[in-house]
């Protein structure tokens, strides 16, 4: 009687546990700066094992329209070093890698919408494809070229750090 009971209660104990682990409502709100952190925007491609890379445009327009319509200001990493210059309410955009679709599918949203991003390159890769990913879990995407940082640079909307040399 009372161990099956308190054998059952201790398997609902831990059942709630797990299922509460899955939703941060339970959490406190961390103070800070926020930071969302990409990889990919775009649909990714057959065979992908890696979808959790990918955001599709129109969820990358949306969260971005959210982080705005917040109050947030968004910044460049960069700032970050320097807090006393940082808005009153300061968010930051980065993306890992410096793969082509930073270019193709987010740039437009960055620059639509007035969003200021910072990419983090791999230097040894540029212009070439991501050749650190085995193409059996994530076929090889493009990487960006010079010319097209310093066009991303030169707009105002993005800036650029180093992810690796080599990665």
């Amino acid at each position: 009687g009372a161990t099956v009971s308190l054998l059952w209660g201790g398997l609902a104990a831990g059942a709630a546990a797990a299922a509460s682990a899955r939703w941060n409502w339970w959490r406190p709100r961390a103070e800070g700066v926020p930071i969302l952190m990409y990889h990919r925007v775009g649909t990714p491609p057959p065979g992908s094992r890696l979808k959790k890379l990918w955001v599709s445009p129109a969820d990358f327009k949306r969260q971005l329209e959210t982080v705005l319509s917040s109050g947030y200001e968004t910044v460049f990493a960069s700032r970050l070093a320097e807090p006393s210059s940082l808005p009153a309410k300061p968010a930051v955009v980065t993306f890992d890698d410096g793969t082509l679709d930073n270019y193709e599918a987010a740039f437009p949203i960055l620059k639509e919408l007035g969003v200021k991003a910072t990419i983090f390159l791999v230097a040894d890769w540029m212009g070439k494809r991501n050749g650190w990913e085995d193409p059996k879990d994530e076929p090889w995407q493009s990487t960006l070229t010079w010319e097209q940082v310093r066009v991303m640079q030169d707009s105002g909307a993005v800036d650029f750090g180093s992810h690796t040399m080599t990665l």
